[in-house]
């Protein structure tokens, strides 16, 4: 039999047999945790072949264990480098033990020169991570001279990268680094593995006009950025090249890879052209080009002030070249016509290849498609008007898109884009404070256009890699783009920053009143794409994401897609808001491991399947929605409201296509998705649950049955066909069973009269009390719930013991409650019971006493086997009771002492218990960074912020303390504080909730959409 070390000593001399090189082999340290820990083996695959001498040496730097259920992070290492400016490595590794979170570049790693992140891309056994760098401090700045800055690369012993992964088994685990390609800052190989060795070949420095990828006459980040977009894309699909972007490969060695990148860079700020001077004032003078053909030829003479092609004509390619090679500000106008002057019906534009937008002194440009005769921008809210005459259509190629946007401040208005591999690309960090707005992307002038392309992402638009602070839409009319017709998404944010989506149709038709669908996802928001907003609470901001072939919105991919914002959308609704256009799968998606991302006061109703669905996410926030009905008589400039405050409801369910398999409930909560807040939402009408979690492992390798710590608070809940809240166990693949949100019991309500509700559940527990949706205790479907009307709250006593006065309440109205503990889980609904007048003896529910479940310790089954007993008159029990004359029993009782929180008491005299909320409510002009600051008066669970390091303050004191009346004491407070700038504040609102916040109006049933 081998042990664990021989088998590392024998790995290390077949490696030395080999030729190649180890990382670090160290002799292991056994874990106590036999169960759950392994051993790391970690080995280098990837051999030497560049240099003499003294080489570069990689490793990777791991611990010797690893333990089941715990993060990993492992470092890639270099050493004995000079000049190093970039690199490109794979490290293999088994996906159902480690599940991938990140790999982030160190910025240390190139010296002085500031890194442009590759980012990571996943592979099915391996991960593909590299960065490259400039040789300026400011890559995104306008070419200046001097031309560059000649920044020295790093050196000697340095981090490359690190790498973080969950841990998914105890057993041994194999980290290989499969592939390394280290480059110098001139683009030259200084270490390359097997599959790199074409790098290493003496192949000849390409000629300055190979590098100027975007064709405006200057080499600068923007043509590193052209090659960086499609090297992912070629990564992503383990491809090495496409014939379409083969002058990328501008080393010849037949593959793009980091060192044709860091070429590119290397010439950073060098002309392939005599360009004008850049002017001081980059705004002025200002010139118009007027296009007056529609083909394609370039222009004769880059930089001139004149747009002129060979033919004497100005084409659309023309003036996009000029004004790219000019300084100051430039518009580009249509005047196309006949050619006996009249103006034609449609002016259809079919460029041979993309058209790019770069203007190497960062000056912006306009291209209005409005100014061609007889075109007429939107001036309809509802069913929209816009009269497109310009159309630019592709060839549904790979790797050619409509237009290309790499510089900052342009405004693209007016036109219709369509069958391009994406109609849109905004990219990289020049490529910010531009707008795009009163277009069709997807679809042709008419709506009729639906894009095929099969193996292509056919997206509307997509702003990535580090494009920021852009506009699509705006709150006017005119402005509102119909993001329709592609065969992937609809619009793609990929790893940009603070972008703002305003009033946009998306998967519709510009009349709103049938679907024109986007064959994947409306929106994707994924990749680390951070602080982006998507709607809004202001007149005309709401976006209609409906019509699409998958979800309306997806959130997903990277722990990095946080503090994102969306707000006052509808998903799955027509426009008018009468009726379902449904999103053919799910409403919204939250999909591995995002988080701190905050969906509220939305409608989603009446799509495919699932009306939300979190799939192992962590600490989001879903709050303020309308799920499953939608609010009437809501204007086309209306602001979606708060729940409790509409003029009245309709139904409207989500899971209206159960064919496919999509889901049934209003909330899903699956894969171990934890710490997320569901607060303040109307979720009503599902075939099946209105909140439903399981421990189901999901698809994701890394994936867990673990769905823990989930918090639902002050939701109305009603007419779900099912449970409302449903937390569903299940055997695991590993053969355990699993209870999510721990299996944390219902709460057992004792008595319940129109003067106070009393009861049991865990110690210090938070228990919520409702009016039920039921008109008897005894249904014949549903006896727990659902929970319609909030109506109080109260912290149970050490002994599990809770009362809270209540008033209003009729004799026989149906009460129900649940309970949330201190890690933040919730439970189902307790069983209904009916109120009686203060003072009559009840039917009351006499716990059994039973084991704590602890089923995260995987070694007892819950019970949770309350037995109703009847009885003449009320059990006697350690809770208050409502009688004026004190005990005056002392009480050592253990009290966290909040800041300024009353305590809940349950005398006589009503105590209004002050309610916790995580309800977003922004004042003021949203913007796409905004603050986001919650402040609860109480919450059991050290609650999550909209920033990665929140701020817990509770204070337990011990006090013994004599009393009259039984004291629910456990209180505490988290006073969470985030900060996300720059610009306007979103501050959700703490406030006690009256009795009647909600309060609905007669349902009205309305027909789904065929």
């Amino acid at each position: 039999m081998f042990t664990g070390s021989m088998i590392r000593k024998l790995a290390v001399l077949v490696l030395a047999l080999l030729g190649g090189f180890a990382g670090r082999l160290e002799q292991p340290v056994q874990s106590a945790e036999t169960q759950s820990a392994g051993e790391i083996f970690v080995i280098t695959s990837a051999e030497r072949r560049v240099g003499q001498g003294e080489m570069p040496r990689v490793w990777l730097e791991a611990p010797a264990t690893a333990v089941a259920g715990q993060p990993l992070a492992v470092k890639l290492m270099v050493e004995n480098v000079a000049g190093l400016a970039g690199f490109e490595a794979a490290v293999k590794y088994d996906s159902t033990q480690l599940g991938l979170r990140t790999a982030v570049p160190h910025p240390a790693l190139a010296g002085e020169r500031p890194l442009l992140n590759l980012g990571v891309v996943p592979q099915t056994d391996r991960l593909v991570v590299g960065a490259v760098s400039c040789p300026t401090a400011d890559c995104a700045a306008a070419v200046q001279s001097p031309l560059r800055q000649s920044l020295a690369g790093g050196s000697g012993r340095l981090e490359l990268a690190e790498l973080a992964f969950d841990v998914r088994s105890g057993g041994p685990i194999t980290l290989d680094l499969a592939d390394i390609l280290l480059v110098d800052v001139n683009g030259r190989v200084l270490l390359a593995s097997d599959h790199y060795q074409a790098e290493a070949a003496s192949n000849p420095m390409p000629e300055l006009p190979a590098l100027d990828l975007s064709g405006n006459h200057i080499i600068n980040d923007a043509d590193a950025y052209l090659a960086v977009d499609v090297w992912r894309d070629l990564a992503r699909n383990g491809r090495c090249l496409h014939p379409n972007i083969a002058r990328y490969d501008v080393n010849a060695s037949g593959c793009l890879t980091t060192a044709d990148i860091q070429t590119i860079l290397a010439a950073w700020g060098q002309a392939t052209a005599v360009l004008p001077a850049i002017s001081d004032d980059l705004q002025s003078p200002q010139a118009t080009f007027t296009v007056n053909s529609a083909q394609d030829q370039s222009d004769m003479n880059h930089g001139d002030g004149l747009c002129l092609t060979s033919t004497g004509t100005c084409t659309l390619r023309a003036a996009i070249e000029e004004a790219n090679a000019r300084t100051g500000a430039d518009t580009i106008a249509f005047n196309i016509r006949n050619t006996n002057g009249s103006c034609p019906d449609l002016v259809t534009i079919t460029p041979g290849s993309s058209l790019t937008i770069d203007a190497y002194d960062n000056a912006s440009l306009t291209i209005d498609g409005y100014t061609q005769c007889n075109a007429a921008p939107n001036s309809a809210w509802i069913t929209g008007n816009a009269v497109i005459k310009i159309e630019i259509r592709g060839s549904n190629a790979a790797f050619e898109f409509g237009l290309h946007v790499l510089s900052p401040n342009n405004v693209i208005q007016g036109l219709a884009i369509y069958n391009w591999h994406r109609q849109i690309q905004v990219l990289g960090d020049r490529a910010h404070n531009n707008t795009i707005a009163g277009n069709f992307l997807g679809t042709n002038a008419a709506n009729t256009f639906i894009q095929s392309a099969s193996g292509l992402e056919g997206e509307g638009l997509r702003i990535q890699l580090g494009a920021h602070g852009n506009l699509v839409g705006g709150a006017t009319p005119a402005a509102r783009n119909i993001i329709s017709g592609n065969d992937q998404d609809g619009l793609d944010l990929e790893a940009a920053n603070a972008n703002i989506i305003h009033n946009n149709y998306i998967g519709l038709k510009q009349s709103g009143a049938a679907a024109l669908m986007n064959i994947a996802d409306g929106v994707d928001v994924a990749e680390g794409a951070a602080n982006n907003w998507i709607g809004g609470l202001n007149p005309g901001e709401r976006n209609v994401i409906s019509g699409n072939g998958r979800d309306g919105i997806e959130i997903s991919h990277d722990v990095g897609t946080q503090g994102n914002q969306f707000a006052g959308n509808f998903v799955g609704l027509a426009p008018n808001g009468l009726a379902a256009i449904p999103n053919r799968d799910r409403g919204v998606t939250f999909e591995d491991v995002v988080n701190q991302n905050d969906v509220y006061r939305n409608v989603i109703a009446g799509n495919g399947g699932d009306g939300v669905r979190l799939y192992t996410v962590f600490n989001n926030r879903l709050t303020d929605n309308f799920i499953g009905v939608a609010p009437t008589s809501l204007g086309s400039l209306d602001v979606v409201p708060q729940p409790g405050t509409e003029a009245g409801l309709f139904a409207l369910p989500n899971g209206s296509m159960p064919e496919r398999g999509k889901g049934l409930s209003g909330v899903y909560i699956t894969a171990g998705s934890q710490s997320n807040q569901v607060t303040h939402n109307i979720i009503a009408y599902h075939p099946e649950y209105g909140i439903y979690l399981d421990a189901d492992k999901g698809y994701l390798s890394y994936g867990t049955c673990q769905a823990y710590y989930n918090t639902f608070s002050q939701n109305s809940l009603f007419d779900n066909v099912a449970q409302g809240i449903r937390l569903k166990s299940g055997l695991c693949e590993d053969g355990l069973t699993y209870f999510p949100n721990e299996g944390i019991a219902p709460p057992q309500i004792v008595a319940a009269t129109t003067a106070q509700v009393t009861g049991s559940t865990c110690a210090g527990c938070l228990v919520e009390l409702f009016l039920a949706d039921k008109d008897v205790v005894d249904s014949p479907t549903d006896n727990s719930g659902e929970g319609k009307t909030f109506l109080a709250q109260a912290v149970a006593d050490g002994s599990g013991n809770f009362g809270m006065p209540i008033s209003g309440l009729a004799v026989g109205a149906i009460v129900t409650a649940h309970t949330t503990d201190s890690a933040g889980n919730t439970s189902e609904f307790a069983r209904n019971v009916a109120v009686v007048t203060a003072g009559t003896p009840t039917n009351t529910a006499t716990p059994t006493s039973t084991p704590t479940a602890t089923p995260h310790q995987h070694d007892a089954t819950p019970t949770n086997t309350p037995t109703a007993t009847n009885t003449a008159t009320p059990t006697n029990t350690p809770t208050a009771t409502t009688t004026a004359t004190p005990t005056n029993t002392p009480t050592a009782t253990t009290t966290a002492t909040p800041t300024n929180t009353p305590t809940a008491t349950t005398t006589a005299t009503p105590t209004n218990t002050p309610t916790a909320t995580s309800t977003a409510t922004p004042t003021g002009t949203p913007s796409p960074m905004p603050t986001h600051t919650a402040t609860a008066t109480w919450t059991p669970m050290a609650t999550q912020t909209a920033t990665a390091t929140p701020t817990h303050t509770a204070t337990a004191t011990p006090t013994p303390t004599a009393t009259s009346t039984a004291t629910p004491t456990s209180t505490a407070t988290a006073t969470p504080t985030a900060t996300v700038t720059p610009t306007a504040t979103v501050t959700p609102t703490a406030t006690a909730v009256p009795f009647d916040h909600f309060i609905f109006l007669p349902i009205v049933p309305r027909p789904l959409l065929p």
